[in-house]
């Protein structure tokens, strides 16, 4: 059972291929994001699935969607619920990075029949969070900022995207940073993972140092039929830093009908 959202599931969203028919695939970012951090994937898996509408959500308090945020990965997931039925749709692929990723496991454990495939990024069952990052927030933002740059991206990132794609990260109210650490760090479902029926594809940078290696391999061991797929060299951005590869990843995913 899913608990009510603090914003009453009021969320801010993009569309690519509108007009298409098929099963939309619903997109969620991590803490601290919002719904651009997936433009680069995309644009490049809208051209791949034209039949398929892309549909990328800011969580309350990030973005474009109304605050407040939450601490609980269970209110964001009760907001993408509450977005979906508002928009009429029972059923949905769904793609989700790092804490997105969690929501998507929660949406997916408590709504098995709305979510008929998934896609977890740099994600994990439990999401343990450096308490350095607590003792910085919420009033010192641009350290965690530049803690992110250091740690947060492989070594083959482009100085500029990863600049890029920080810039908005920095815009945060820092309140809501942490509290999204705070639902990262109480985030728990290892011992619930047997309750996905989605098909599961899950996407791992080989260099990620917040979601290692070894939590993808918990998620493929719990999950059942679950597919991994490790990105050499890459971090914990992957969609920025492998747009490509995850774009190519995601279209043979979640071209399959069920």
């Amino acid at each position: 059972m899913l608990s009510q959202p603090p914003n009453d599931g009021i969320l801010a969203a993009r569309i690519r291929n509108e007009n298409a028919t098929g099963r939309p695939i619903v997109f969620i970012h991590g803490a601290g994001g919002r719904k651009e951090i997936w433009a680069l994937v995309a644009r490049r898996l809208a051209a791949r699935l034209p039949a398929r509408p892309l549909v990328t959500v800011d969580l309350p308090g990030h973005g474009d969607s109304p605050p407040p945020a939450a601490e609980r990965i269970d209110d964001y997931a009760q907001a993408v619920s509450i977005f979906l039925e508002r928009r009429g749709w029972p059923a949905i692929d769904l793609v989700g990075h790092s804490m997105g990723g969690a929501v998507a496991q929660r949406l997916a454990i408590a709504e098995p029949a709305r979510v008929t495939r998934l896609a977890l990024l740099a994600t994990g069952a439990r999401m343990p969070v450096a308490p350095v990052l607590f003792d910085l927030l919420p009033d010192n933002l641009p350290a965690v900022v530049e803690a992110y740059k250091s740690f947060g991206f492989g070594p083959d990132t482009p100085p500029l995207l990863l600049n890029q794609t920080m810039e908005p990260f920095a815009q945060m109210d820092g309140a809501v940073v942490r509290g999204d650490f705070v639902a990262c760090r109480e985030w728990r479902a290892d011992d619930r993972l047997g309750g996905i029926t989605a098909a599961t594809l899950i996407l791992v940078g080989e260099l990620d140092q917040l979601t290692p290696l070894k939590r993808a391999r918990e998620l493929a061991a719990g999950i059942p039929g679950a597919r991994l797929e490790i990105l050499p060299h890459a971090g914990h951005m992957l969609p920025v830093e492998k747009a490509e590869d995850v774009a190519s990843l995601l279209a043979a995913h979640l071209v399959a009908e069920p």
